[in-house]
């Protein structure tokens, strides 16, 4: 397993990798969302088993829509939606 932090100016993302799949942990901001996708494709990520938005601020899930639209994402979690 790997844990990698990704630091979106001021937000973090954070993705769980194991053999079974990848797992985010808040999109940072909207700002840094390119950002955040390109990484994610430089780590050869495909696909994420389950997005995890742990509330609504806009430093977690301001990305949220350019992860949705780059990635094939199995589920999606919130405290809330």
């Amino acid at each position: 397993m790997k844990i990698l932090i990704y630091n979106a100016d001021k937000a973090d993302v954070i993705l769980i990798m194991t053999d079974s799949g990848t797992v985010m942990i808040d999109t940072g901001l909207d700002t840094t969302a390119d950002e955040v996708v390109a990484w994610m494709k430089g780590l050869k990520i495909r696909k994420l088993e389950a997005l995890i938005i742990t509330h609504f601020d806009k430093d977690h899930v301001g990305g949220a829509d350019k992860i949705l639209k780059a990635f094939r994402v199995k589920k999606v979690y919130s405290s809330w939606l």
